[in-house]
């Protein structure tokens, strides 16, 4: 049996990644597409940006220098920033807003069965990243666990709204704020980590500058 190299374990698992993260995109964007829910449409927005958000990271890993790694996080960073305010927008919007929308059993079972999936999966994926010292690596684990939450508000919102049939607006807009923090929890990381790969890049041009003047 021939035993995979680290570069085609890490190729196959950002291809597996790819994969997954394209799937959950599309359950979320259908089910936007078959409901008027605020939750169902914030949260198909965040799945795309977090998507790209992630395959950013992937070509940030193999960024040649401290410029590029930069401007990778930089772009993630804004991506992330752009997707909290738009959902935090969307819970806030909850709050003054009767919900009127019902997923139906079979879709809300659907939903909860994939949030399932994603926390899991993104609880594993931090337990890893801890043993990393990746800075890219770590923002795609941190990217899945907000899509996790986010994931578990949109639960929230599809099983309230078939299971009693009352307006669920406040609980909705409390549990969406959640999301909404940790989500801008994970920007503001992603850019903390942007500034400091910038000032080790200064750090090391200065180094190497004055290594050649000498």
């Amino acid at each position: 049996m021939i035993k995979k190299t680290d570069a085609e374990r890490e190729k196959s698992g950002a291809v597996r990644m790819t994969v997954a993260g394209s799937l959950i995109t599309l359950v979320k964007l259908a089910a936007a597409a078959s409901t008027a829910s605020v939750f169902a449409v914030v949260s198909a927005f965040y799945s795309c940006t977090a998507l790209a958000a992630k395959i950013l990271c992937a070509r940030g890993r193999k960024a040649e220098n401290a410029d590029k790694k930069t401007a990778v996080m930089a772009t993630v960073a804004a991506l992330l920033v752009a997707s909290a305010v738009f959902y935090t927008a969307g819970a806030v919007r909850s709050f003054f807003t009767a919900t009127s929308s019902s997923y139906g059993k079979i879709p809300s079972i659907t939903i909860a069965a994939v949030s399932f999936y994603e926390l899991v999966a993104a609880i594993c994926g931090l337990v890893k990243a801890s043993k990393r010292k990746d800075v890219f690596y770590s923002a795609m684990k941190r990217v899945n666990m907000t899509g996790a939450i986010a994931a578990i508000a949109l639960t929230q919102a599809a099983i309230l709204s078939f299971a009693d049939g009352a307006d669920n607006s406040v609980a909705n807009a409390i549990i969406g704020l959640i999301a909404g923090c940790s989500m801008t929890a994970s920007a503001v990381t992603c850019a903390i980590v942007a500034i400091k790969l910038f000032a080790a890049g200064k750090k090391k041009n200065a180094k190497d500058a004055e290594n050649e003047n000498v």
